[in-house]
């Protein structure tokens, strides 16, 4: 071919699916313009007239059909399984993930069947199961009957599709009983094998390797998680921008498949039985490692490199790249929306294409040394595409990327044909086997070691707020001009020619919108309060008019990790300027020593210390600097600037941890704001006898989580609030909110935003009204 033609349908098919995840459009709409367009594309066929033009526009509706197909099913699931919402049913169906650690058990994806005889009696889609306890690690196509507490997924009626729909989740499920195990395989023979023989080789590794490492090398090679005492390294994994070496990709398939070709090689098998070989090796390495999108993707452009091959065909790699996107998105068209979906087509268009590029107009000058320039320039490449998509989802940019990845290609190599040769030798010659896992364990010691020192340097890395999405047009934009003006145009063959003038004027245009926009984003005239959604327990992130931050609690250990600090880095929060504490309980201050680890702040306000258990868990865990603690009192205010002013208003002494929790009062404007933490009718009292004047407010953070023993008659009368802001998790088994509570709330006309229905409660508050926006739609 001398164009890349699958490039245009593999473009305009994503075109078609983007437009229908941010429609309404039905897939009738779709099939109806597209009849019209072959229609009309066979009229000008007939009189010789070109329509190729067309046909790109039959291809984006081909892909905005297809979208709408797939969605409209998902939605048809969802729907159906409402009708279980909340009951306590029994499941049978395959597990078709292995189990995977989790804060308190474990979980797996169950795949219900579908047969006539259950269909009627049980959810439809597949269902994540929660479990406490796995004993063996034989689960994986296991055929299986749980019973538990089933909780249905909302529908989304339009826009980018979540983590849910992508993988086909329709429901949750708390198994309540052991799950008993049916005789039989849910998923096809070859799956199985490669999971037994996984299990062989991983038995072996566990039998010699340390845990941590055990842990990496089973990450390198499988792609397994790490586990929460990992989070230092996994941190300096995304600094350096090397965690792709945790899920496996098309570097593990290629690394996979050029040991076997160079042993068939060695062999001097014939070509084609090389080639069967060879692609039968890989294939049954990516059933081992679960058929996830990357290594689908590298299986299918090894399976068309061969075809290619054998058919003695001479192609361009944009045209493999693009058919085995193609192929992906016929199978599911919301891979498009998948993160390792997007960084492992990224990073391999950047080296099919930009490396070529950079290695023309930045050759090597000398042979050896050209070789490692070469590679910096391949790493670059790869680099440069995934930028933008690593800003979008991890708030970051690692500067020192390129170096780190070219240092690490040769070990991580080494780890993945080390450590299945290690872990394969060892079920066949145990000596030889653990010599060789006695190596690998050094090798991931130094690479471990490497990362850690990396990462760690100051320029390694900087946070960077998530780019809007004119910005990323704009880099891709921009990227393909570049590359358009600087060599024939990879669609067309035509060379353009760009004068100096315009691309000046561009990048001065580029540069007004990125000043302006963080100008404007930091200076406003309003005081942002965000009520974060942490599950059962209190975080709140306060954005004073003078642009800096503010938090109140923190939420429960791991939510510190999961929630809060990715949301510090998606809006470029990388200092606060001082932390309150509201009292002791973990579910308010387990989060906040994780974010202090990652995110300082000038100055830590902490209740006084009682003489309790709740006060010396908490002094146990937090190290923070003595010299940056400071203990509240009541008086204490703080101006946020354009005046808005931040008071302690009552650091109640009272027996109860929960009536002992520190008010804040916020005013801006003729708009107040209350936080009580968690407070309780007895604390209620105390602010009733000390303070009565001072309660009105507009916007009230009821206390305890909207307990049945928070948010008093007389106490709500006095503040009468017209906003009521509850921080509790979804479910929870102290059953927050309570009914009285939100009865007195609602009779006194005030209106309830619950975090467990409204996810994340960003409020900004001018001088004389609130306006707010929350992150999903719920009920009220």
């Amino acid at each position: 071919m001398k164009a890349p033609h699958n490039v245009h349908v593999c473009i305009a098919c994503c075109a078609g699916i983007i437009i229908a995840a941010l429609t309404l459009s039905l897939p009738l709409v779709w099939l109806f313009a597209g009849i019209v367009l072959g229609a009309v594309a066979a009229i000008l066929s007939l009189y010789g007239r070109a329509w190729d033009r067309l046909f790109l526009i039959c291809c984006i509706l081909a892909g905005g059909f297809w979208f709408s197909m797939s969605r409209v099913e998902y939605h048809r699931q969802l729907e159906y399984n409402q009708s279980f919402h909340q009951k306590k049913i029994a499941v049978s169906g395959t597990i078709v993930s292995r189990p995977r650690a989790g804060r308190t058990g474990y979980w797996f994806v169950i795949r219900p069947d579908d047969d006539g005889s259950v269909r009627k009696e049980q959810p439809r889609g597949s269902l994540i199961g929660f479990v406490k306890e796995v004993h063996s690690d034989d689960w994986y196509g296991r055929r299986v009957k749980i019973e538990g507490k089933f909780q249905a997924i909302t529908a989304k009626p339009r826009g980018i599709p979540d983590y849910s729909e992508i993988d086909g989740i329709t429901g949750l499920i708390s198994i309540a009983e052991t799950p008993v195990f049916q005789s039989g395989f849910g998923l096809p023979a070859p799956l199985i094998w490669g999971d037994l023989v996984r299990q062989k080789l991983t038995r072996f590794g566990a039998a010699v390797l340390e845990p941590v490492n055990l842990r990496l090398l089973h990450g390198i090679v499988f792609g397994d998680p790490l586990a929460d005492e990992d989070s230092r390294f996994l941190n300096n994994l995304r600094r350096t921008s090397t965690i792709h070496l945790l899920s496996v990709s098309g570097m593990h398939v290629g690394f996979i498949a050029l040991t076997i070709n160079l042993l068939l090689g060695l062999c001097r098998a014939p070509k084609r039985l090389r080639i069967i070989l060879l692609g039968g090796g890989v294939w049954f390495y990516i059933m081992m490692t679960g058929m996830d999108p990357p290594t689908l993707r590298a299986g299918i452009m090894l399976m068309i490199v061969q075809i290619a091959d054998l058919l003695r065909v001479s192609d361009l790699p944009l045209n493999r790249l693009s058919l085995a996107a193609l192929t992906l998105l016929i199978m599911n068209p919301c891979h498009l929306f998948d993160l390792s979906f997007q960084l492992t087509f990224a990073a391999t268009f950047g080296v099919s294409c930009l490396y070529p590029l950079l290695e023309e107009y930045f050759p090597a000058r000398r042979k050896y040394s050209g070789l490692i320039w070469k590679a910096l320039l391949a790493s670059l490449s790869a680099q440069l595409m995934i930028a933008p998509l690593l800003v979008n989802y991890f708030q970051l940019i690692s500067w020192i990327a390129p170096l780190a990845n070219i240092i690490l290609i040769i070990p991580g190599e080494i780890a993945v044909i080390g450590g299945l040769a290690g872990e394969t030798l060892g079920n066949i010659w145990p000596w030889l086997g653990r010599q060789v896992l006695i190596a690998i364990d050094s090798l991931l010691n130094l690479m471990r070691g490497f990362i850690n020192y990396s990462g760690e340097l100051p320029w390694a890395a900087s946070w960077s707020p998530s780019w809007p999405w004119p910005w990323l047009i704009g880099y891709y934009l921009g990227l393909a001009l570049l590359l358009d003006a600087l060599r024939p145009n990879l669609l067309d063959r035509r060379k353009r020619q760009f004068k100096a003038g315009p691309v000046a004027l561009g990048v001065l245009v580029f540069l007004n919108l990125l000043v302006w926009t963080n100008y404007f984003n930091y200076q406003g005239d309003y005081l942002q309060i965000v009520f974060l959604d942490v599950g059962q327990g209190d975080a709140i992130l306060i954005k004073a008019p003078n642009g800096r931050y503010t938090m109140v609690d923190g939420g429960d250990v791991g939510r510190g990790r999961r929630v809060i600090l990715p949301y510090l880095r998606q809006n470029g929060i990388l200092r606060l300027e001082r932390v309150f504490l509201t009292h002791y309980h973990r579910d308010h201050w387990g989060g906040i020593i994780e974010v202090l680890k990652e995110v300082p702040a000038n100055t830590v306000f902490l209740p006084p210390p009682g003489n309790n258990r709740a006060h010396a868990a908490f002094a146990a865990a937090f190290d923070y600097p003595l010299g940056q603690r400071q203990t509240v009192a009541k008086g204490m205010s703080f101006e946020l600037g354009k005046g808005a002013t931040l008071e302690v208003l009552e650091a109640p002494d009272l027996e109860s941890e929960n009536d002992r929790s520190v008010v804040l009062l916020i005013n801006f404007g003729k708009i107040r704001l209350l936080l009580t933490g968690d407070l309780s009718f007895k604390g209620e009292e105390l602010l009733l006898k000390g303070s009565p004047h001072r309660l009105r407010a507009a916007l009230l953070k009821v206390g305890h989580h909207g307990s049945d023993y928070a948010g008093g008659v007389p106490f709500l009368t006095q503040i009468k609030p017209g906003l009521a802001m509850i921080s509790v998790g979804a479910d929870n088994r102290y059953g927050h909110p309570g009914a009285a509570t939100l009865n007195r709330l609602r009779s006194l006309g005030a209106k309830v935003f619950r975090t467990d229905y409204r996810g994340n409660i960003d409020c900004r508050v001018y001088r004389e009204r609130i306006l707010i926006r929350t992150t999903k739609d719920g009920k009220r």
